[in-house]
Formats: C-alpha cells, sequence, structure tokens
C-alpha cells in the first residue's frame, strides 16, 4: 500500500490509525511489521523520529558496521538479516530503524537489483508471537528514494509513506570524492563526511548543511548506483579539478583539466580559502600584483616565479583572461608540454612558425623574446636547429626582407643568420639596428679622426670582415697607405704612442687592458658606454703600437704606465688563435668577448678615473690571402713577422724592417711565411688593424676633466671643522669648496688639499668641489657639531 501525506501532523495521526486497524486488514498489519516512511529531506525524517520516539525506541543501523572499518558498507544481504534477527529479539514494542536509506541507496540496482532484493526481503519479515499481540510496528524512514521506491507502489504486501512537504524539501548537494584535498574553509558551508560510519550518523543532525562533502571511498565505488533520488543531487568527482569545479562550484573559467597537471591542482587546492574565493582576486594577491594587465605583466611575472606550479598558476589564468583574444603567449601556452622555462621560451621561439596568422604575433613575440634575452635564457640545440631551418625557408620563399621580422636578439643561430646575411648584403645593416644592436653599432659607427682615410679604412675593414671577404675598397686602401715602407712610415709616425699620451696624467688611477682590442672597437665600445648609468665615457685617443705587433713587445710600456697594476679584462688576443673559430661564430664571440669586458669594467666601478688600454690590434684579413712563403725566415705569429738570424734582409714593400735588423713585419695582408688558417686572425705585422689602438677615459663625470678628486675627511666635528681632499691632475687651478653658500680656499699640501675652517650648520649635509671652470663634484659629509670637551682631570 503506498500513501502520501503532506503536513507532518496528519503522517502522525495515520500512525495513530495503523496501529487501531482491526479485522482481516488488522491481521496482515499485525503480522507485517515493516513501514518505510519515506521523506524528501533529513529535516523531515528528524522531525518525524523526534516526535514518535517517545513512543517507540530508536535502533541506529550504524551501530550494526565493523568499528575497526568504519569505510566498510555492509551488503544488502547482511543489512536483511540483521533486521531480521533484531526484530525477532525484540519483545513485540515499536522501534525505528534508522538510518536505512543511507546504505541502500548505494546498493547496486542496475546490474544485481541489490536494492529492490533488499526491500522485498524486509517487507516479508514477519513479527514475533508478542509483536503480532502487541500490534507491534517497525518504521524505517527513507529520504530520498521516492523513485526507487515508487517500483513497489502497487505492491499490496508493502505499506509506503510518503510525507511530500512540498514547503520544506530541501534538494542536498552531495560531493563524492576521494578527498578534500586540504582546502580552507570547508567546514563553514558543507558537512563533511569522511567514511561510512559518519554518513549513516548524518540523519540526526537536523541542521545538516544542504552541501555535504563525503570522503568515503566506500561510497565513491558505489555512487553510480545513487540514482533516481529526489533529495540529492549527486556530484561525483574523481580528481582534484573535478572536486574544485563540479564539487565547490569554483569558477576557474574554460580551462581543460590535463593529466599532466594534477600535481599543480592539488598544490593550487591546498592555498584555495572556499568561504571568499575568486580566482582573480586570488591570482593577484599570490603575486603581489594590481592586475595581470597584458603580455607584459605576465613576462615580469613568469621571471619571478619560483617553482614549476608558480608558472602552472600564471599560465592558467592568463589563459582565462586572455584565450578569447589573439593572443601569442595563449598560443604558446597551449603548445607547451610542461611549464620549465626551456619548454616554454622553445614555444616562444617556435610557435609562430605554426600559425596561419604570423605576422599578426609578431610583435608579442619580439616582447616576449627580449625579456628572454634580457634575463640569459638559452635553449636547446634541437630549437635552434629548427628555428634556422624555418628563417631559412621563409627567405627563400618570401625574401630576405620578410624573415627579418622573424628575428631576435635571443639565440646564436639568429646572430649567426644576421652576420652572414649582412656579410653576402642580403639585407641592410639598418634591418638589424634592434635585432642585433652590439653588430649594427659595431659595424655603422663611424670612427673619427683628421685622417679622412682612417674612417674609410676602418669601414672597408669591417665591411669586410663581416663579409668573409676583402672587399676592393679596403685593398686600395691597404694599397695606398702601405704600399711600401715609405707610406707606412709617414701614417705610423703620425700617431702618438699609448705612453707618451698617458705618461703626465695623474689623473688616471685605474688601468685596464683588453688584449688584440684595435680602434675597430670604438664605435662599439662608444655605444656601450652611452647605455651606461653613472660611468661616462669622457676622452678617446687613437695611438700606434710598437712593432712587431705583440703583446710581449707592447706590455712593457703599459705596465710601466699603470705601475705594474695593469688589469687585464678581456681577451680577443686569445679567441683570435683558437683553432675552432668558423665565420660567422668568431664574430659573434669577439663581440661578446669586448662587451663582457665592457660590463665587467662597471661592474667593478668605484669612482676612480679609468684607462681602457690595448697592446696590439688583429687583422681577420691575413686568412683571405696567400702566404708570401719567404724563405730563409722563421715564422712567428702566423706569419705576420718573421726573423732571419743571417742578416741578409732584402728591403721589400712586403714588409718593414724592425730595428734589431733580423726581423721583419707583414704590410700587407699575405702572411710572410705559411697562410693564416681560415676562421683565425692574427697580430705582428704592421696593417693599420693591428698597429692602431685606442686608448679610452671613463669616468663618473659627464664632462672630460683632467682631474680626481677623493674626500679623505670622513666625519667633520665642531671642534676641527676642516676637510681634506686628495686631488690628482694636470693645472689644479684656484680649487675652493662651497658649504652652506660660502665659499672656502683650499691649501695645497703634496696632492692634499685643505680647506680653511667651516661654519659647520647640522642640517648642510654636503659640500661641492671646484677646480677651476671644468671641474665641480659634490660629496656627502657626515656632521658632528658637538665640540669635545677637554678632561680637567687628565695631569
Amino acid at each position: 500500500m503506498y500513501k502520501e501525506f503532506h503536513n507532518i501532523t496528519e503522517l502522525l495521526e495515520y500512525v495513530q490509525t495503523d496501529k487501531q486497524i482491526a479485522g482481516d486488514a488488522g491481521f496482515v498489519a499485525n503480522r507485517y511489521p515493516i513501514r518505510f516512511v519515506l521523506f524528501d529531506n533529513f529535516r523531515d525524517s528528524f522531525d518525524f523520529i523526534s516526535q514518535i520516539s517517545h513512543k517507540c525506541k530508536v535502533e541506529s543501523v550504524e551501530k550494526w558496521l565493523d568499528a575497526d572499518y568504519p569505510d566498510i558498507m555492509m551488503t544488502h544481504t547482511t543489512l536483511a538479516d540483521r533486521i531480521s534477527s533484531f526484530i525477532a529479539e525484540l519483545s513485540g514494542e515499536d522501534i525505528v530503524i534508522a538510518p536505512f536509506s543511507e546504505l541502500a541507496r548505494f546498493y547496486d540496482n542496475k546490474n544485481a537489483l541489490q536494492f529492490d532484493t533488499l526491500i522485498r526481503t524486509i517487507k516479508s519479515i514477519e513479527t514475533t508471537q508478542d509483536g503480532f499481540t502487541q500490534k507491534q510496528r517497525v518504521y524505517i524512514p527513507i529520504v530520498g528514494l521516492e523513485g526507487k521506491m515508487s517500483m513497489f507502489a502497487h505492491d499490496s504486501q508493502i505499506n509506503i509513506w510518503y510525507f511530500k512537504n512540498i514547503d520544506r524539501h530541501t534538494n542536498y548537494r552531495l560531493v563524492l570524492t576521494p578527498s578534500s584535498f586540504n582546502v580552507v574553509g570547508l567546514d563553514e558551508n558543507y558537512t563533511i563526511v569522511e567514511n561510512v560510519k559518519q554518513w549513516m550518523t548524518i540523519w540526526k543532525n537536523q541542521e545538516a548543511k544542504p552541501n555535504i562533502i563525503s570522503t568515503s571511498k566506500s561510497l565513491l565505488a558505489n555512487a553510480e548506483y545513487a540514482q533516481p533520488d529526489n533529495a540529492f543531487d549527486f556530484f561525483e568527482c574523481r580528481n582534484v579539478y573535478e572536486f574544485l569545479t563540479c564539487g565547490l562550484k569554483l569558477d576557474f573559467g574554460d580551462i581543460e583539466f590535463k593529466i599532466q597537471d594534477n600535481q599543480y591542482w592539488l598544490q593550487l587546492a591546498k592555498e584555495i580559502d572556499v568561504r571568499h574565493f575568486s580566482f582573480e582576486d586570488f591570482f593577484n594577491r599570490y603575486f603581489h600584483i594590481d592586475k595581470l594587465a597584458d603580455y607584459n605583466v605576465f613576462l615580469k611575472t613568469w621571471f619571478d616565479c619560483h617553482s614549476e606550479f608558480e608558472k602552472w598558476l600564471l599560465c592558467t589564468f592568463y589563459l582565462v583572461k586572455f584565450c578569447n583574444e589573439k593572443s601569442y603567449i595563449c598560443q604558446c601556452i597551449n603548445s607547451c608540454h610542461s611549464y620549465s622555462q626551456s619548454d616554454f621560451f622553445a614555444a616562444i621561439v617556435l610557435t609562430i612558425f605554426d600559425c596561419e596568422d604570423k605576422d599578426a604575433y609578431i610583435d608579442e613575440r619580439n616582447i616576449c623574446m627580449k625579456f628572454a634575452t634580457d634575463r640569459g635564457v638559452k635553449v636547446s640545440v634541437a630549437v635552434e636547429d629548427r628555428l634556422k631551418t624555418e628563417l631559412t625557408k621563409i627567405s627563400e620563399q618570401y625574401g630576405y626582407t620578410k624573415a627579418v621580422k622573424y628575428l631576435t636578439h635571443l639565440t646564436l643561430v639568429e646572430k649567426e643568420l644576421v652576420v652572414s646575411w649582412v656579410g653576402q648584403a642580403k639585407i641592410d645593416i639598418s634591418f638589424v639596428a634592434n635585432v642585433y644592436p652590439d653588430l649594427y653599432n659595431y659595424i655603422s659607427g663611424k670612427i673619427e679622426s683628421p685622417n679622412a682615410w682612417i674612417t674609410n679604412y676602418f669601414k672597408a675593414y669591417r665591411e669586410s670582415k663581416i663579409a668573409n671577404k676583402i672587399n676592393d675598397d679596403l685593398k686600395a686602401l691597404l694599397a695606398a697607405q702601405n704600399g711600401s715602407v715609405v707610406t707606412f712610415n709617414n701614417w705610423y709616425n703620425s700617431f702618438k704612442n699609448t705612453k707618451t699620451v698617458l705618461n703626465n696624467r695623474t689623473d688616471i688611477e685605474v688601468y685596464y687592458w683588453i688584449d688584440g682590442m684595435g680602434i675597430e672597437w670604438i664605435p662599439f665600445i662608444t655605444y656601450l658606454f652611452s647605455k651606461k648609468e653613472g660611468i661616462y665615457l669622457n676622452e678617446t685617443y687613437i695611438v700606434h703600437a710598437a712593432y712587431p705587433t705583440t703583446t710581449l713587445n707592447n706590455k712593457v710600456a703599459l705596465d710601466d704606465l699603470s705601475h705594474n697594476n695593469l688589469k687585464k679584462i678581456g681577451d680577443l688576443d686569445s679567441q683570435a688563435h683558437k683553432n675552432t673559430n668558423r665565420y660567422p661564430n668568431y664574430i659573434i664571440e669577439e663581440l661578446a668577448i669586448v662587451s663582457n669586458a665592457i660590463d665587467k669594467i662597471v661592474s667593478e666601478y668605484s669612482g676612480k678615473k679609468i684607462a681602457i688600454v690595448s697592446d696590439h690590434g688583429l687583422t681577420a684579413m691575413s686568412q683571405f690571402c696567400d702566404g708570401l712563403n719567404l724563405a730563409g725566415y722563421k715564422s712567428d705569429h702566423g706569419g705576420r713577422l718573421a726573423s732571419n738570424e743571417s742578416g741578409k734582409i732584402v728591403a721589400d714593400n712586403n714588409y718593414v724592417v724592425c730595428e734589431d735588423g733580423t726581423t721583419i713585419c707583414a704590410l700587407k695582408h699575405n702572411s710572410l711565411c705559411g697562410k693564416t688558417p681560415i676562421g683565425q686572425s692574427a697580430h705582428g705585422g704592421c696593417t693599420p688593424e693591428e698597429i692602431l689602438v685606442p686608448i679610452f677615459i671613463v669616468s663618473s663625470h659627464k664632462e672630460s676633466t683632467n682631474y680626481t678628486a677623493k674626500l679623505l675627511t670622513t666625519e667633520i666635528t665642531g671642534n676641527n671643522p676642516v676637510i681634506e681632499f686628495e686631488i690628482k691632475g694636470e693645472n689644479i687651478v684656484n680649487p675652493y669648496v662651497m658649504y652652506g653658500n660660502q665659499q672656502y680656499k683650499l691649501t695645497k699640501t703634496g696632492t692634499i688639499y685643505r680647506s680653511d675652517k667651516l661654519a659647520l650648520v647640522a642640517a648642510t649635509t654636503s659640500v661641492t668641489l671646484f677646480i677651476g671652470s671644468a671641474y665641480k663634484q659634490t660629496f656627502n659629509l657626515k656632521i658632528n657639531i658637538g665640540a669635545e670637551e677637554e678632561d680637567l682631570f687628565d695631569f
């Protein structure tokens, strides 16, 4: 018999009516005591049990579970047997057996009809003689299984009472998950059960929250059998992503879950407080940013990440925010196999070649590549190989001008292509000013000199070096200047040497030496210093090295000039002689050597005036010329000089004879003996690139001066208010200081200059030194106004 009720009073009244059934109907009613009472929610079930519990006992089914195994489900046959035996042991009194549905809903009714079998078995349980006499009733509350129980609605041998409370119907959300994954704040809005035993007690809690999380593995394993259910909406969550999105209904946008990201979702779950969660707010707080506005913020944040989890989180949120826009970074993230730096920037380098509208992504990719370059990112050889293939393909199909658009300054292979394309005149040097600024400034920068041929010669020399062959302009210029010993001596003797220029410069405090640096490097080094802050290139000189242009022949003068404190900061010489040198790599390596040398000078800079000098230059042209193979000469420095101990040297315009009368130095690019190996530069000869070397004077002043000043007084006291400077330089005229809008003269003792007494003011903590009209420098002071008292008892 199936009967429906719409309020609790009506149901309770029927409980009493049922007890009073008489006649044949009463016989059947008293013989079969089981009454299934259906509810839509736990509150109504609790109310019902509470109101009849004063007339009958309540037996808790959870007591029948094995206490040692709280998450093991009782089988449907065991549950039926326990109910039957329990009723048989009673003395005929009424009883409520609960919970029942909390187990029954998870029995397999799809394949084995376990639920139906359970109901049929229980409905047929007969009471005892005492029970029959006392009109025993056994009430089994069932929450939410109206759909399954409706199968028995027309069964005349079953009693089903359904309290359909429209006003108080609450649909519960039951989230079945293997874990709560350490999410914070769940207790506030969720009732949490960890095993079957805890789940069986939930019916007792009339304040049970409408959202229930079960981490019971048994319930999850049988979740598929729980439907249909009019009290519960079931959400099976097999992993952390499903728990967060489906179970907790947190919004992460249109993120596609990838199994390889599971570890990151697990870590994210630990960081989430579900009580007030917004993915964007969480993200901004986590990374301490206002908002992820664009790819510039993304890239800055990427390099601040300390783990792959943080990079995954950054990428995941970026996809949510920008996936619907034409974003190159989104394209790259989607093509990544991991969130390592190498994988991500491999995608940045290559993804563009797989895009249909490549040009749309060029600007964003260039920004990404610049960030990578500035942070020293390296990519694998395999990535560089494919990049070279793609760039070459574009250059062949669409032209070199098109290919240049896809060049950046990140990889070695791009630099190689730039050097060779510029060298072969495939592209103009101006096209790569932003792509390879070092190369651009090396080639395009002008060497200023009163001698016009110097400017023209070194322009032709650098163009030839990049082209990997001697051009006609260089041949003609060298023939004009080194056509004979006389023409060579004419220009050689018009230049001073390093020692002559710097010998009386007492303002120079530190000497740096870059081995093998010729004047070809003046434009590049000028460019490098122009990018630095707090250090300035004040003076540049062109001088000649002594020939033979070897370190042995020239370093002695540099050591003497620096008082044997010459600091070697770069070595182009050793690089030039490597057997592994290949075009265009050796050019790239030379640029890096010089750039690193200047960076190191700047990093060590302490405010002193410095000079950067060289012992000799190098020529890269001898590798393109046959050697003269002069008989009777012993080759030295790759044939750029040679010696003849016999002293029988015949005058020749191919070389100049040194003062020792036995050594000769090449005037042309042809070496005197064997040929210089391909890829190597050489020195020892007398070509302009070997002979002419630069001097760079660097200081902390924008304007050039011949002075250096050092404040010797660390603290000025009230009883001795004077300051001292050490000043070095030429023609130090009328030095004075300004302090507190008052001028004080300086008195000289050697290189030490002492001021008159200053009228100290505690708030005035700086003093400015003036030397003539050209020099001005401000120094900070430590002021101690209090005068030292005399000790009257010091005998």
